[in-house]
C-alpha cells in the first residue's frame, strides 16, 4: 500500500500547493476550519501508515495509493468510532473533496484516483426526530427568559441584544464577532449594521428593526462603549464588569447554550439561530429573494438547506392557485 510513497516525510511541491490553496481562502474562519480538518486527516494518515503523525508540511511529494478512497473511508470510520458525529465526518469529507479537486486542477493528482474519493457518500442522519431551529414562539421565549427590566444586569442586557441580533437578522457568529460600534448606524429613519464581511468577500449590511436597535443602544449605553473602533459586543466577567475584549466564536457558543438551557429550550448551536431566521422569515411571508440577499447567499440552494419549515395550512403551496369548478 505504501510502496508508491517517495518518503514518509517530504514536504516540497505537494505541501506547498496545499499551503497556497489554504492561504488563498478569503474568509478567515473558513480558512481555519479547512486547515484544521485537513491537518487532522493528514496527521491520521501518517500515524496509520508509519506510526508518525504528519503535519501539513510533511505531506510526501507523491502520496500514491495512500491517498485513495479506501483510506479516506477508513479515516471517516475511525472518526465515528472515536465518538465524532456524522456532521463532523461529513465536514471532514467535504474538505478532503475540495482539496482533491484542487490537486486535480493543478495536475498533482490523477482524475481517475480522485473520482473514487469524490464519489464517497456523505453520512445520512436516519430517523432524525429533533429539530435544529427554533420556532418564532421559541425565539420569543428565549428572549423573554433573559431579564430586560431594571433588574437586568449588564450581562443580561448584552445577551438579550446579542441573541436578538442573531435570531432577527441571521448573522453568522463570525460576522457578529467582527462587528464594531461604528458599524451600528442610522440612515434616515432606518437602523442597520453596516460593513459586514460575508463569505466570498462580499461587504454587506443587515437592517435592524427599531426594538433591536434599541436593545443594542441600551447595551452600549449601559456598558459605556462609545469609541467607533471598539468591538460591538464585548466580554463581561463574573463580577459583571466590562472586560473590553472582543467576544470570540466560542464565547458566543457558550452564551447561546447557557441561555437556551435556562429558557428550557433544546440545546443548539449559534448557527441554529441562522436556520431559525431563514425558516421563520419564509413562514412569515418574506420572499425567497429577500431571504437570499439578507442571508448573504449567492444562490437559492442554501435557502433550501436552511429552511426547515414544514407544510402548514397557513402557508401552503395550494394557496397560490385558483380554479373554477
Amino acid at each position: 500500500m505504501t510502496s508508491e510513497l517517495v518518503t514518509t516525510k517530504a514536504g516540497g511541491a505537494l505541501a506547498e500547493v496545499t499551503a497556497t490553496w489554504l492561504a488563498e481562502i478569503p474568509n478567515e474562519n473558513t480558512r481555519v476550519s479547512y486547515t484544521s480538518a485537513l491537518a487532522h486527516f493528514v496527521g491520521w494518515l501518517g500515524s496509520d501508515l508509519f506510526g508518525e503523525r504528519w503535519t501539513l508540511d510533511d505531506i510526501p511529494v507523491n502520496l500514491g495509493s495512500a491517498f485513495g478512497a479506501k483510506n479516506v473511508k477508513r479515516y471517516l470510520e475511525a472518526l465515528l468510532a472515536d465518538g465524532k458525529s456524522k456532521s463532523t465526518a461529513n465536514h471532514r469529507l467535504y474538505v478532503i473533496r475540495k482539496w482533491t479537486r484542487h490537486l486535480v486542477d493543478l495536475e498533482a493528482m490523477h482524475p481517475s484516483r480522485s473520482a473514487a474519493i469524490l464519489a464517497l457518500p456523505s453520512y445520512r442522519h436516519k430517523n432524525r426526530i429533533h429539530r435544529t431551529y427554533l420556532t418564532d414562539a421559541e425565539v420569543q421565549q428565549l428572549l423573554d427568559s433573559i431579564p430586560g427590566g431594571r433588574e437586568a444586569e449588564l450581562i443580561d442586557v448584552r445577551d438579550r441584544a446579542l441573541l436578538a441580533l442573531l435570531a432577527w437578522t441571521g448573522l453568522r457568529r463570525s460576522e457578529l464577532c467582527a462587528a464594531n460600534v461604528g458599524d451600528f448606524q442610522k440612515q434616515n429613519s432606518h437602523y442597520l449594521l453596516n460593513d459586514i464581511e460575508r463569505k466570498g468577500g462580499l461587504v454587506d449590511f443587515v437592517k435592524l428593526q427599531p426594538p433591536l436597535a434599541a436593545a443594542i443602544s441600551k447595551w452600549l449605553d449601559l456598558a459605556g462603549i462609545v469609541e467607533v473602533t471598539e468591538p460591538l459586543f464585548q466580554s463581561v466577567n463574573k463580577s459583571g464588569d466590562l472586560m473590553g475584549k472582543r467576544l470570540t466564536g466560542e464565547a458566543i457558543r457558550l452564551i447561546v447554550r447557557k441561555r437556551l438551557e435556562r429558557a428550557g429550550l433544546p440545546l443548539m448551536s449559534p448557527h441554529a439561530l441562522r436556520r431559525s431566521w431563514c425558516t421563520n422569515a419564509l413562514a412569515a411571508g418574506a420572499s425567497l429573494e429577500a431571504v437570499r440577499v439578507g442571508g448573504g447567499w449567492s444562490n437559492f440552494g442554501m435557502i433550501t438547506k436552511y429552511n426547515q419549515g414544514r407544510q402548514s395550512l397557513d402557508h401552503n403551496a395550494t394557496d397560490a392557485l385558483s380554479y373554477e369548478l
